[in-house]
């Protein structure tokens, strides 16, 4: 049995991480973008519509899309809803379609902490950076870039989450953030 290994084929390259993903057919094809077309394709056809049996596979779509785009933000269930015309359980019900299906997971707030009130509402991520970067339509991402950024920090997450599942740790990984905190860039 031939285990994969990203050094064998190349170097590592983690710019092409960052914009192809780790799922070894997209890193490793000239063409990722259609790779990963197709993935989703068959995603949507195979595992939604079998498994979960939904009705309205337009409405799945357009959510997929909208949870792309707040991949690695804070979760605002209501907000979602709106932009995608549907009920607040609903996205609740679509939230957990992914992660069943394993095509994202939460990151949960930290949240034991006495001094400062904390933001609590998790994080959701979805389980590749080459698929959240199709589909939210980003493409070459380059390094110093606020896309790149965020897609580095996808990465990282999701190399913690997997170290931890790998080496059967009992802890559990989850981010922090004030309810005072601004975000500001530079």
């Amino acid at each position: 049995m031939r285990v994969f290994s990203y050094l064998a084929h190349d170097k590592f390259d983690v710019i092409k991480v960052i914009n192809s993903g780790l799922l070894p057919q997209h890193y490793l094809s000239l063409n990722p973008r259609k790779k990963i077309q197709s993935y989703i394709s068959n995603y949507l056809q195979e595992e939604i519509r079998e498994e979960a049996q939904l009705r309205n596979l337009r409405t799945f779509t357009r959510f997929l899309e909208v949870a792309a785009l707040t991949n690695g933000e804070i979760v605002n269930f209501s907000n979602i809803a709106a932009d995608c015309g549907v009920s607040s359980p609903t996205v609740r019900d679509y939230f957990s379609i992914l992660e069943e299906t394993m095509f994202g997971y939460f990151l949960p707030a930290f949240t034991k902490t006495v001094k400062r009130r904390v933001i609590q509402a998790p994080k959701f991520y979805l389980f590749d950076v080459g698929i959240a970067n199709y589909l939210t339509g980003r493409k070459s991402l380059l390094p110093g870039s606020l896309d790149f950024g965020k897609a580095f920090e996808h990465w990282i997450i999701h190399e913690l989450t997997a170290y931890l599942s790998y080496t059967s740790s009992e802890e559990k990984l989850t981010y922090w953030r004030t309810a005072n905190e601004l975000i500001t860039f530079s």
